[in-house]
Order: structure tokens, then C-alpha cells, then sequence
């Protein structure tokens, strides 16, 4: 999830939000790097998020890694 992929993972966040659905979720679990673009599309989504209505499927080790050294990880809608 990087400035190569945002974008279309952006519209469909957007397309999501938009509808109807008591949840969106994010899964994670198959990506493999995440960029600085990556982390403030999902904060951005996370803010837009409602009644709690987003939530993230953490992601590998290495993806997770970064949600840790941002601090960020305490701060976005993770599932258990």
C-alpha cells in the first residue's frame, strides 16, 4: 500500500463509506509493505469512519511493525 496503489484503494474506501454497510473492514493480512501515503490514507479513513464503523485486520509482522514504530497502532480501529 503505497503512492502506486492509494488510489484505487482510496475509492474504494470512499464507494464503501458511501453505502450503506453498519461495517467497512481493511484487510491487511496479505500486504506486504506499507508507505508513509499507505499509513495517512487509513487515518484519513479511520477519521471519516463513524459510529466506529471501520476496523483493520492487522497486517504481517513487518506490516504491523510500522502501525508499532508510528505509534499508530493504539490509535486505528484493529480488530482483536
Amino acid at each position: 500500500l503505497d503512492l502506486a496503489t492509494a488510489g484505487a484503494v482510496q475509492d474504494a474506501l470512499v464507494t464503501a463509506e458511501a453505502g450503506d454497510a453498519s461495517a467497512i473492514v481493511v484487510d491487511l493480512s496479505g500486504l506486504t509493505f506499507i508507505d508513509s501515503t499507505g499509513m495517512r490514507l487509513l487515518v484519513g479513513a479511520a477519521a471519516r469512519s463513524d459510529a466506529d464503523r471501520l476496523m483493520l485486520l492487522k497486517g504481517p509482522p513487518a506490516v504491523q511493525r510500522v502501525f508499532q514504530l508510528t505509534a499508530l497502532e493504539d490509535h486505528l480501529p484493529f480488530a482483536d
